[in-house]
């Protein structure tokens, strides 16, 4: 039921707009980040700090504009234990305003270490007198698909039990990923070899959804006119992730492409162009008191621009 919960988001806020909640504190308001220095001084914990701070009043702010948060841990953990905890806070308190919160755990170099990886994001631990415990309260997760069906499968095998969502990684929004995801394969692209493979997973681990999207979706980064249509028309169950918006070329005629006919299937993630929004005013307020309104207006924009010609239905 996963996707289909994004998905019933999506259509209730009428927006398809992921914020990517990945800063570093060059992007944090000068305002955030004293405040943050303030506390634990200049120290991984006082940088954390702000980082959390940041987080919580873009949370606050957008909360009723947008219906999914998407963690990267690498971002919080070059803030060692400190950072960790920051985003810890971050997604309870994203999971407490009724926000889908996806996390991106693509590394998985073989059988054992995915497996691990799916018990610690989409699992569960128990304690002896029954109590379970949730270590990371997410939704979905971001996925390689590149290491084949061994390294997928402890992720979809809790797709089902836990109620939770994969996107496979097919193709990323990086100028330089044609050099590979794009090459030739037989008949097809390589990056279609992912989506076919999420297609057979789906129909071989039972993972289409009453909505009819499958529990297994793609991250699409694609940055040529078409290849977002392409791929929705050639993979009708598949919900696209779409990384980036705006970022080499990925025009919001390619997104609405993405979507189907009831401008269903399709989200776009905006991590820094939401995150530095309060930059754009930073002549006449250099500290960044008014962020919170930077951001919205950012969203509301390309909220818009996302849904002016196809409208969520």
């Amino acid at each position: 039921m996963s996707m289909e919960t994004l998905q019933e988001l999506i259509r209730l806020k009428k927006s398809p707009v992921i914020l990517g909640l990945n800063p570093t504190p060059d992007l944090v308001p000068p305002c955030v980040l004293d405040t943050g220095l303030a506390r634990y001084g200049r120290t991984l914990r006082g940088a954390a700090e702000a980082l959390r701070l940041y987080g919580l009043g873009l949370l606050e702010t957008l909360a009723d504009r947008i219906p999914a948060v998407l963690f990267t841990p690498s971002y919080y953990l070059s803030f060692g234990s400190a950072g960790i905890a920051a985003m810890e806070a971050l997604i309870a308190d994203a999971k407490q305003r009724g926000l889908y919160v996806i996390v991106d755990a693509r590394c998985a170099g073989d059988s054992d270490e995915a497996a691990v990886s799916a018990g610690t994001w989409l699992g569960s631990c128990a304690l002896p007198d029954g109590s379970v415990l949730l270590p990371w309260d997410c939704d979905a997760l971001t996925v390689s698909g590149y290491g084949g069906t061994e390294t997928i499968s402890p992720y979809t095998a809790l797709c089902a039990k836990a109620g939770k969502a994969v996107f496979l990684v097919a193709h990323t929004h990086t100028g330089s990923a044609r050099e590979v995801q794009d090459l030739i394969t037989g008949t097809r692209m390589v990056h279609t070899a992912i989506a076919d493979l999420a297609v057979r997973l789906t129909e071989r681990e039972g993972l289409l959804e009453a909505c009819d999207w499958s529990s297994l979706g793609l991250v699409a980064g694609m940055n040529r006119s078409g290849e977002l249509a392409t791929l929705r028309s050639q993979y009708p169950n598949l919900f696209l992730l779409i990384p980036e918006y705006g970022v080499n070329g990925c025009r919001s005629r390619d997104v609405q492409q993405a979507m189907d006919a009831f401008g269903h299937g399709a989200a776009v993630c905006l991590s820094h162009q939401v995150l530095s929004a309060w930059k754009a005013g930073a002549v006449e307020d250099p500290r960044g008191t008014a962020y919170k309104k930077a951001a919205v207006d950012s969203v509301t924009r390309i909220c818009r621009e996302l849904t002016k010609n196809a409208p969520i239905l």
